[in-house]
């Protein structure tokens, strides 16, 4: 029944909102919980209390604001760069033809198929040794933590690319024989048609950043 469809489409709209929303509303009322415990904690809370958050705010467990600041600054920082680097590389693959260009679509797809945390004691390696001529790069230090991330740079290069492949070759040469740059084509006509695909994959860079952050620990 047509007439129906709208109402069921809301209905099981609702569920789906209701279903994720479960677990964030779960963790709220835990966090306002006196007793500190996930296992006696309800959706609707009986006690409300702040002292869980007058303890982590205080700074009694550790500096809790300048791990969250830290974690803003490094996410921030390089799912930025991350996707920088990845839609320039993604528009020289797609656009261009020049040699070992196949072996590098298929070297980046080799390596993606590997997880990040295999090269965690390299990387730990790496960095220690260039800190000891470079202190400010090296452990310890959110710098030498940002570059140790750079490493998946290019991890948005094929998804990116797929997305350059179906905008037509046409707005590029019409906007060529108009007198603009390879640049200019990139940066005017063919980065605003990206937003959609750049919405889709900073999110995910950045939960990426937080698993390998916590891997790490």
């Amino acid at each position: 029944d047509l007439h129906s469809f709208p109402t069921r489409r809301s209905s099981d709209l609702t569920s789906a909102i209701l279903f994720a929303a479960f677990p964030v509303l779960y963790v709220i009322s835990a966090s306002f919980n006196p007793l500190g415990t996930v296992a006696s904690t309800r959706l609707i809370p009986t006690r409300i209390s702040l002292v869980n958050y007058q303890t982590l705010l205080s700074g009694a467990r550790g500096p809790f604001l300048r791990w969250y600041l830290n974690t803003i600054i490094v996410c921030s920082i390089v799912a930025a760069s991350q996707i920088f680097l990845s839609v320039l590389a993604a528009y020289a693959f797609s656009r261009f033809r020049f040699k070992g260009r196949r072996g590098g679509l298929l070297a980046l797809l080799l390596i993606m198929m590997f997880p990040a945390i295999l090269s965690m004691i390299a990387l730990y390696n790496m960095i220690s040794d260039v800190g000891q001529i470079l202190p400010g790069i090296g452990l310890n230090t959110l710098n030498g933590y940002c570059l140790a991330l750079m490493g998946g740079s290019l991890g948005q290069v094929w998804l990116i690319k797929g997305t350059f492949d179906t905008i037509p070759r046409e707005l590029d040469e019409a906007a060529i024989i108009d007198g603009c740059t390879h640049w200019q084509v990139f940066r005017i006509i063919l980065l605003p048609t990206l937003k959609p695909i750049l919405a889709t994959t900073f999110p995910e860079v950045r939960s990426e950043e937080r698993r390998v952050g916590k891997e790490c620990r």
